[in-house]
């Protein structure tokens, strides 16, 4: 009797190599392991999503599911880099995010934890980490200060991340009705921006005048009928883009007007400042008294806040308080928003570039003259008869 044949199992493609990627990941290990030589340590610990996502330029663990609990972690050290993970993660995880990068792969069956695994690779070693795993000793700000390093891999990653939500967010504001909810608002740009192999991290949409009690989200369950204000944060590759959209049903009043125009004069300043290299305390002082000034006729509070993006989100608060000045250095990543009572105003830019990131032929923006004889397009409201944008 001939032997039965062995049933057929489907390998997985082999992963295309991203010379690119492979490029990124050596220099990012040199720079590692300068650190670690110079710290007298082995080998660092990598257990931070944000730091596996710019340890391996763009392999983001969290693709795979929940990050409530650590699914995997980094070993990098003396010429190896090593992904410590569960049996069940490891396939997708090589097959979608780390493939043909020079990982190796030390895995624990489902049964057994993770933690088990990481302390046995520590276990005899002068080992580091980004989060004081165990008995390692963490060395976290000297990672972030690795991480948020300017690069131009990093800034092509979001460039391509901000045409695709761009798309995403303005295509699905153009087929929002009046009347409808700031929850299925937010439920057409989730939908657009995954089926597009985006991931959604924050959809704040505040509806008509939901902002002068300060609120950036409204409830799911509010209908707007005048206006609306929607921040987006989204996510590919591990990097962050952030953006803000407002649309009008109606004509706005004198005031609203006002403070939208001034706010968008702000957000100018605010970026040829910061590419000029003024500290943030500086630029804040600056940007004042013409806020306080509407604030103090019409009552309205007013708040402006600004971060750095990458791949946490944010890396960074800029703080007009801190004790120390803070600057942006060249090529950071930075989103501003200024609100005054009713409205609000948000833009993203790489800070010295010149560049906005403002991926859009449809959408109305004003062209702002800033103190420095440079001309900024901020984006403003769209007023829903400018149809245009819903039948593109």
């Amino acid at each position: 009797m001939e032997p039965s044949p062995l049933p057929s199992f489907n390998f997985p493609a082999p992963v295309e190599w991203n010379r690119t990627r492979y490029e990124q990941v050596e220099k990012r290990q040199a720079a590692m392991e300068a650190v670690l030589k110079e710290l007298g340590y082995e080998g660092i610990l990598l257990l931070a999503p944000e730091n596996l996502c710019w340890f391996s330029a763009g392999g983001d663990p969290r693709e795979q599911g929940s990050y409530e609990i650590p699914q995997a972690a980094l070993y990098v050290g003396s010429g190896r880099r090593v992904v410590l993970c569960a049996d069940d993660l490891a396939p997708g995880l090589f097959s979608a995010e780390l493939g043909s990068l020079g990982f190796q792969l030390k895995q624990r069956s489902t049964q057994h934890t993770l933690e088990d695994l990481f302390d046995e690779v520590c276990r005899g070693r002068r080992v580091c980490s980004d989060t004081g795993f165990g008995r390692t000793r963490s060395i976290a700000p000297r990672l972030e200060e690795l991480r948020q390093r300017s690069c131009s891999f990093a800034r092509r990653t979001v460039q391509e991340l901000a045409a695709a939500t761009t798309l995403c967010t303005e295509q699905a504001i153009g087929e929002f009705t009046r009347g409808g909810t700031a929850g299925e608002l937010a439920g057409l740009i989730a939908r657009c921006l995954t089926t597009r192999g985006m991931q959604p991290i924050q959809i704040a949409v505040s509806a008509d005048d939901d902002a002068v009690r300060g609120l950036m989200r409204s409830a799911a369950n509010t209908r707007i009928e005048r206006k609306l204000s929607v921040r987006v944060v989204s996510r590919h590759a591990g990097m962050h883009f952030v953006m803000l959209r407002s649309l009008r049903f109606e004509e706005l009043s004198e005031a609203e007007t006002q403070g939208y125009e001034l706010l968008q004069r702000q957000l100018a300043e605010i970026v040829v400042q910061m590419n000029a290299g003024s500290c943030w305390q500086e630029t804040f002082t600056d940007i004042e008294p013409l806020a306080r000034e509407l604030e103090s006729s019409q009552s309205w509070p007013w708040s402006v806040t600004g971060w750095q993006v990458g791949y946490r989100q944010p890396e960074r608060y800029f703080s007009h308080d801190a004790p120390a000045p803070e600057f942006a250095t060249p090529g950071t990543l930075c989103y501003w928003e200024t609100r005054l009572g009713p409205v609000r105003c948000g833009v993203m830019h790489v800070v010295g570039k010149n560049h906005l990131f403002q991926e859009t032929s449809v959408w109305p923006a004003l062209q702002v003259e800033t103190t420095m004889n440079e001309t900024l397009p901020i984006p403003s409201f769209l007023g829903r008869e400018q149809t245009s944008l819903a039948q593109s």
